[in-house]
């Protein structure tokens, strides 16, 4: 069998959803994959599970190692990798049997570097998929796209939204030369998309889903720990050092990104105590961002007046009631236009 497509999956204690994922996977109109499945120190009956995989399937690879995380396992799996192309699913999710089977065939007809579909959010394991409609795709270069990707976290057409996350995309194996995911970070996949979108000479958008994005209470991004909300700072620290130094032409646009990030952390420090927020160093960046750019967050035309109430909010309150502010915005946050 040929390999041109590698699909990496990490593993960690995912035995509730894991089968579903990999047969998803496997089961796959078009057949010349590989599976490579890491096996991320699993306490629970996942690394039994990837070996009986791996016992019936020959295009199956397993890796068992200490945890170490999502991302020392994703450069685990592009190391292994045999394939022409890449892509990634999490051991929560499933795909539809028929993604790569389109998405190989736009990335060649196309010579493209990359394909995206759309997702579904799904938060019931049987609820029913929409009805998929006519395919459309769309071209863009390396600039339109990452103008895209900044724009999409502000509003978003059908078509035209690009994502950070890595698992709904296809991609040419040798445009991830030099890079790798950041070692132990929540928000793993946001630099990397940005350097796979630089090194990119054409990205194609399918308006279409094929990626089931299974939404539960264990989800790493779900969980409210302390940990993620330094972690994004840096994050966005880490992109605006990338975007001046590329693209500095979208540093209006991704300045709207930040702060939109920003507004994101402190909803998120509404549900911990002022005493446990792990660093107060990025609580009082965040702060002073939120402050110095107070004007711009209330002339901005992407951000809702809802957003724009809770940064006032934000600022009018003492950071030790900071998390009081939650009561406040947790009848807002069922109204249209709020962050999702």
């Amino acid at each position: 069998m040929k390999i041109l497509i590698s699909v990496i999956v990490t593993i960690y204690n995912s035995e509730k959803y894991l089968k579903k994922c990999l047969d998803s996977i496997l089961n796959q109109t078009y057949k010349d994959i590989e599976l490579i499945l890491i096996d991320d120190g699993s306490t629970d009956n996942s690394g039994k599970i990837c070996d009986e995989y791996k016992n019936i399937n020959s295009n199956v690879t397993v890796v068992h190692k200490k945890n170490q995380g999502q991302s020392v396992g994703r450069n685990i799996g592009i190391l292994l990798s045999r394939g022409k192309y890449i892509a990634f699913v999490d051991s929560d999710d499933w795909i539809d049997s028929d993604m790569y089977e389109v998405m190989y065939n736009k990335i060649i007809q196309e010579n493209a570097d990359i394909v995206c579909c759309k997702k579904q959010i799904v938060r019931k394991r049987n609820e029913e998929r929409k009805l998929k409609e006519t395919l459309k795709v769309a071209s863009f270069n390396s600039y339109d796209a990452i103008k895209i990707l900044l724009e999409s976290y502000m509003y978003s057409t059908d078509i035209r939204k690009i994502e950070y996350s890595v698992w709904n995309k296809l991609y040419r194996k040798d445009i991830f030369y030099n890079v790798e995911f950041p070692i132990g970070k929540i928000y793993d996949d946001q630099i990397v998309t940005l350097k796979l979108l630089k090194n990119a000479k054409k990205i194609l958008l399918i308006d279409q889903v094929f990626y089931n994005y299974y939404q539960h209470s264990d989800s790493v991004t779900k969980k409210q720990t302390y940990q993620r909300y330094p972690d994004l700072t840096k994050s966005l620290l880490t992109q605006r050092k990338f975007i001046i130094k590329n693209y500095p032409k979208l540093y209006y646009i991704w300045k709207s990104r930040e702060i939109f990030g920003t507004i994101y952390i402190f909803r998120g420090l509404c549900n911990i105590p002022y005493s446990k927020i792990m660093s107060k160093k990025y609580f009082r960046y965040n702060l002073y961002t939120l402050k110095r750019n107070m004007c711009f967050i209330l002339k901005n035309r992407y951000y809702s007046c809802h957003m724009k109430i809770i940064a006032v909010l934000i600022l009018l309150i003492p950071n030790c009631l900071l998390p009081k502010l939650y009561n406040i915005y947790k009848p807002l946050k069922k109204l249209k236009g709020l962050i999702n």
